[in-house]
């Protein structure tokens, strides 16, 4: 949780490139980068939690609502749908999708384009535009871990 939280609130833009599976943690990890690129190919990708017996953690439900489209919520994070790296784009939990082959040049390119961002600018208005999410993620934590 605590790099969860880290990646959801870092001054600079977090990039992750999802070579493989992303299941339990490694959706939430997902969901809490600020940008997320996954290769092609016969991967898993969600929040199968549920499916395992589990109660999501209330942290995890943070960044699923800050995260997932209303029109996936309910799926992703409560029935556990399990998703193709294609099918997690649709429902939020990567950005985009590349060819294995495609995948540095893609972030190389993304890397670059975020590189060129004035970061002051960057850091107050992720700080704005999760200032909500900030509150509940204190919350959560609590609430899973106080």
């Amino acid at each position: 949780a605590d790099i969860a939280g880290r990646f959801a609130t870092f001054d600079t833009p977090v990039v992750g490139a999802i070579t493989g599976h992303a299941l339990a943690m490694g959706a939430l990890f997902c969901l809490s980068m600020d940008y997320r690129v996954g290769v092609s190919g016969n991967f898993k990708l969600g929040l199968n939690e549920v499916a395992i017996g589990m109660t999501l953690p209330w942290f995890g439900i943070e960044l699923a609502n800050a995260r997932v489209p209303a029109s996936h919520l309910h799926q992703v994070v409560s029935l556990a749908k399990i998703h193709s790296p294609e099918e997690a784009a649709e429902a939020g939990i990567l950005d985009a999708v590349v060819p294995e082959i495609g995948l540095m040049p893609h972030v190389e390119q993304v890397v670059g384009y975020f590189a060129n961002l004035e970061m002051k600018a960057f850091k107050g208005t992720k700080a704005r535009m999760r200032s909500d999410f900030n509150a509940r993620w204190a919350e959560a934590i609590a609430k899973d871990f106080g």
